[in-house]
């Protein structure tokens, strides 16, 4: 079903399903899953039928902030037959279920390359702070996809994904930064509204063929293409005017072959060839009115292109127990950035890497084991360095007195180093915040995590977890503050910032009232250090503590619940400043359920900063199932209280800033779910 599992599963009628397996070691390359190398687990549905097509779907029109122009509709078909599955999904609404501002570069994550990408200097459309159903915002979306995997025989399967996306998004937002340095102390505000259109359609195929037993070959295709008009409307610090154009055309290729042979009854080689290209433009009007009069207009344009080769040989010496990969590794990447038709930014990197592997479960014992030598060359804008770097991560995991535990090590390249500076002045946003220093590093990245655990199933049952985090050398951002505009400088110091974090989770089960009581707590403790306006040097450190107490119930006579109190506290500290908060969350659940109706009321009620006022939200929900059990009528309500303007606080070493989201309102659906 691949990434349609759950819709799957959830719609397909019981009486279409024959069988069930499950496959442990699974992988869809037959060679690789005959050595038992694989650590994933698959279940397999076997139709009863040849063909069967299932049908679902909702329907929901309401009020919107009194105005009856709300809608919600949802279409997913599922056809099945015995060479071809086909999944078809589609979606419109308005009512603030917008995906474009969240995550534009969806299915990037399906390519392991983006991982090398070097971060785009400016970001795409709009951000809001969110939480859970609070991100609901007014927009006119319309997205579809289209999914055929063909089982054309027992030599050749294909697949195919199509996707499309276009939107109408907007918002207002605010926000007042008080800044504490050393020698001042200002504020800085801005209010604006701003509005994106973005279009987007993906597609991608992939191909497997294995003509012989002992022989695979495998292929894989992705497009990406899409647009972004981005337009905003600015006030800062209440006297200055600001509106800005953005538009932007994003193209992507990526390319992927894989050979695999079997060359011996445990053992298979593997090759892979990987290719990106990547095209990103960029057309940004900047205008300020009175009391500064001044027009800005920028064309960037960002190329990528990388190339990764890959030659494994796994071997299984004892199936399951004791497995071998060792592979050789190439890779070679250029990115170059051009400004207004010249050339600001030229990033390449070549890297050779050896990789062994061992990995295996033994009466329980299951390790993990891998070394690393990586030969690496960057060149950063003029600047190059060249490291031979030893990579390594081990754990190990398994059950002592029915007690479990899990250790693990590593000590890698931090892929920060990847950051690419521009030689020329770039002007970013508003703030004139621009990028003018081309330092680089390469720093490394040690990480120590112990997990405790009993089983789950106990009444009593606990888990305790530590993480010790050191990132070895780093990029530092040096911040020219001022009441207008800011001057951004990343320049290179030499420093470690360490983090370490503790959680403790215990639960108790009390049969006799069905309630499961549980507490959880963590501690993180992050120090780093940073410079502010090139003054003093500070060394700072962040605190969090949160503790959440919660009582969940089982079923109880058609009735459950579920309560979480948490209390957060933040602090900032170092020898100039020192900034503390205290959030309080509370969460309540309710549902009722008989077999024709189900209801479900959520409370939220957050404090979001220390002597402001609770912020309640309040959503619920009756869904009545009609005679026809495929049929489910719903009525729900969300944000009853209707609070618009709602108030974020976030902190830093220097700062604390009130962000204001003016979203959706009160909104009051009536509406039906099918499946067919």
């Amino acid at each position: 079903m691949e990434s349609n599992y759950t819709l799957a599963t959830k719609n397909i009628k019981v009486e279409e399903i024959d069988e069930i397996e499950a496959f442990d070691h699974f992988s869809e390359n037959s060679i690789i899953a005959e050595l038992g190398s694989s650590q994933m687990t698959a279940l397999n549905l076997k139709f009863a039928r040849k063909f069967s097509y299932t049908q679902s779907g909702n329907i929901n029109l309401g009020f919107v902030e009194n105005q009856l122009n709300g809608y919600d509709i949802r279409s997913n078909s599922i056809i099945n037959t015995k060479y071809v599955k086909t999944f078809a999904l589609l979606s419109s609404n308005n009512l603030g279920d917008n995906f474009s501002s969240i995550n534009y570069h969806d299915y990037r994550d399906i390519s392991p390359l983006y991982e090398n990408l070097p971060n785009f200097p400016l970001n795409y459309g709009g951000a809001f702070l969110s939480l859970g159903k609070m991100k609901s915002n007014r927009n006119n979306q319309f997205s579809g996809n289209l999914n055929n995997i063909f089982k054309l025989n027992n030599k050749l399967t294909l697949k195919s994904f199509t996707n499309f996306l276009s939107d109408d998004f907007s918002n207002i937002q605010s926000n007042l930064t008080t800044i504490s340095l050393p020698t001042e102390k200002f504020e800085i505000s801005d209010e604006y509204n701003y509005q994106t259109f973005p279009q987007k359609w993906g597609q991608s195929v992939n191909l497997k063929y294995q003509p012989i037993h002992n022989f695979i070959i495998e292929g894989k295709y992705y497009l990406n293409d899409g647009r972004i008009n981005y337009v905003t409307s600015q006030v800062i610090n209440a006297d200055l005017g600001f509106n800005s154009q953005q538009k932007s055309d994003i193209k992507d290729y990526y390319l992927e072959t894989l050979l695999t042979i079997k060359v011996g009854q445990k053992s298979a080689i593997q090759f892979l060839f990987q290719q990106l290209s990547s095209r990103n433009g960029l057309n940004l009007l900047m205008n300020y009115l009175q009391p500064v009069n001044q027009n800005i207009n920028q064309y960037l344009n960002q190329t990528y292109l990388e190339n990764k080769f890959t030659s494994k040989w796994v071997k299984v010496w004892i199936p399951k127990k004791i497995i071998f990969e060792t592979w050789f590794q190439s890779l070679s990447l250029d990115q170059e950035l051009n400004n207004q038709g010249k050339k600001s930014s030229d990033f390449t990197e070549f890297r050779k890497t050896i990789h062994q592997e061992v990995k295996g479960n033994i009466n329980g014992w299951q390790y993990l084991a891998k070394v690393d030598n990586v030969q690496l060359k960057v060149e950063n804008n003029g600047m190059n360095e060249s490291r031979s770097i030893w990579n390594m991560d081990y754990s190990v995991n398994s059950r002592i007195l029915k007690q479990n535990f899990s250790v693990n090590y590593s000590k890698s390249i931090n892929p920060n180093y990847r950051n690419y500076f521009v030689q020329d002045t770039l002007f970013l946003d508003s703030r004139n915040k621009r990028i003018d220093s081309i330092y680089m590093g390469i720093p490394f990245l040690e990480k120590w995590n112990v997990l405790f655990s009993n089983n789950q199933l106990n009444k009593f049952t606990y888990q305790f977890s530590f993480s010790k985090i050191n990132n070895q050398g780093g990029y530092l951002t040096n911040n020219r503050l001022s009441n207008l505009f800011s001057t951004q400088k990343n320049q290179w110091f030499n420093l470690t910032t360490s983090q370490n974090q503790f959680n403790v989770e215990m639960a108790y089960y009390v049969k006799k009232i069905a309630v499961n009581f549980k507490f959880t707590g963590s501690r993180s403790v992050l120090n780093f250090v940073n410079v502010v306006n090139n003054g003093d040097l500070r060394n700072n450190k962040s605190i969090s503590d949160e503790l959440t107490f919660s009582a969940k119930s089982g079923f109880l006579k058609s009735f459950n619940f579920y309560e979480a109190f948490t209390v957060e506290n933040s602090l900032f500290e170092n020898q100039f400043n020192s900034f503390k908060n205290t959030v309080y969350k509370n969460v309540l659940q309710f549902n009722v359920s008989t077999p024709k109706i189900y209801s479900f009321l959520q409370v939220n009620s957050i404090q979001f900063y220390q002597g402001e006022s609770f912020l309640h939200f309040v959503n619920a929900s009756v869904d009545y199932k009609s005679k026809k059990t495929n049929i489910i009528y719903v009525f729900s309500f969300d944000n009853l209280f209707d609070i618009r303007n709602r108030t974020f606080i976030s902190i830093n070493d220097f700062s604390k800033s009130e962000f204001r989201n003016y979203l959706v309102g009160r909104v009051i659906k009536l509406g039906i779910q099918f499946s067919l």
